[in-house]
């Protein structure tokens, strides 16, 4: 099997890197301060640093056609999977990944999955398009789980108006929704870890894309521009970092049908039809 290697592309203002294993980011630095953006692991805490979440948010555990399906690891298949280069210039590069055999017995669909990362000033762009080659419906969900340092105790999150709790299993209650009255929510490990995963209902907000702002507390914000229905925020209970993670799809819900194809949330293709995502975030300087 062929090796994974880190790819770069760079601008005038950053460098990011990202692995062909998983196609998550490496590393992300700001030039001129020749800072790390993104957390470098640490013995002891989160052994990523990015994960790309597809075909499933969480567990893929559920039924298609009577049969009874396992995705062997959480968040999917791509995390564990080493793509090929489909294109790599100065400041984009694609990823692509063809379902293979051995992921039939996970997921019964065939897809081709893409994955790029594209720099814009001091933005950077993520995009994922997925094809369904099967010759019947898929469904699936897709996120992103990048991991960026940050001050615990001078860092927030500004932007969030409500959210979905979690139950003690970790089920999405989605039928609550409750508001967290706080204008900027404090990132220290008292205040994030007790949700577990705080899952953000971006869902009913006004279409489009929404503003978050991450204030890391080491002179520089982070301006996520996100579309997606739901966003996780989510941190270990050991490592200086915050992930704030776009979510189109959902989690593992409260009386969550076994059916994989009565679920809530999922993203559906046609056989042979295509769909893109994209999100992005923005570093500024402070």
């Amino acid at each position: 099997m062929t090796e994974s290697r880190i790819y770069e592309i760079k601008n005038e203002y950053l460098s990011l890197k990202v692995n062909s294993f998983g196609g998550t980011i490496d590393s992300l630095t700001l030039l001129d301060k020749n800072k790390e953006l993104i957390y470098q692991i640490e013995e002891g805490g989160w052994q990523n640093k990015d994960v790309v979440i597809f075909p499933f948010i969480s567990k893929g555990d559920f039924i298609h056609k009577n049969i009874h399906y396992l995705v062997k690891a959480n968040h999917g298949l791509i995390r564990n999977a080493l793509l090929s280069i489909s294109k790599h210039d100065k400041e984009e590069i694609i990823f692509e990944y063809s379902s293979k055999e051995i992921d039939l017995e996970q997921y019964p669909f065939k897809f081709i999955f893409f994955l790029s990362y594209k720099l814009i000033d001091k933005r950077v762009e993520i995009s994922a398009k997925i094809v369904n080659q099967s010759d019947e419906t898929m469904y699936f969900s897709f996120g992103h789980h990048p991991a960026f340092k940050i001050d615990l105790d001078n860092s927030y999150l500004e932007g969030i108006d409500n959210y979905f709790p979690l139950t003690d299993e970790g089920l999405l209650d989605c039928e609550t929704k409750l508001q967290l009255n706080k204008e900027k929510l404090p990132l220290n490990k008292e205040s994030i870890l007790p949700f577990k995963t705080l899952i953000v209902d971006n869902y009913t907000k006004n279409s489009g894309i929404k503003n978050y702002i991450l204030e890391t507390g080491l002179g520089y914000k982070v301006n996520y521009q996100i579309p997606s229905a739901f966003i996780a925020v989510w941190s270990s209970d050991k490592g200086n970092f915050i992930c704030v993670e776009p979510r189109f799809g959902v989690t593992n819900i409260v009386n969550e049908e076994r059916e994989l194809k009565n679920r809530k949330f999922y993203n559906s293709l046609s056989p042979e039809e295509e769909t893109s995502f994209t999100y992005s975030f923005e570093i500024i300087e402070e």
